[in-house]
């Protein structure tokens, strides 16, 4: 239940943040996120996995977009 809870907090503080026009903050959030393990590439939404896979690239981290 906690879980759930986090992943609701989380989605709108990334909803919130994108209507502030800060694409690119939410773009590193998700980074962020790949890195430490908490999401995965396959769960960035659309309308931002490309500016986190050339962030993803740019930090050399090329092994974390996974699709599948």
């Amino acid at each position: 239940m906690k879980n759930l809870i986090n992943s609701i907090k989380f989605f709108f503080y990334c909803i919130k943040i994108y209507l502030e026009g800060g694409a690119e903050a939410m773009a590193m959030c998700y980074v962020t996120c790949i890195v430490a393990g908490v999401r995965t590439y396959k769960q960035v939404p659309a309308f931002l996995k490309a500016r986190v896979k050339e962030l993803l690239i740019a930090m050399d981290l090329q092994e974390l977009i996974i699709e599948d």
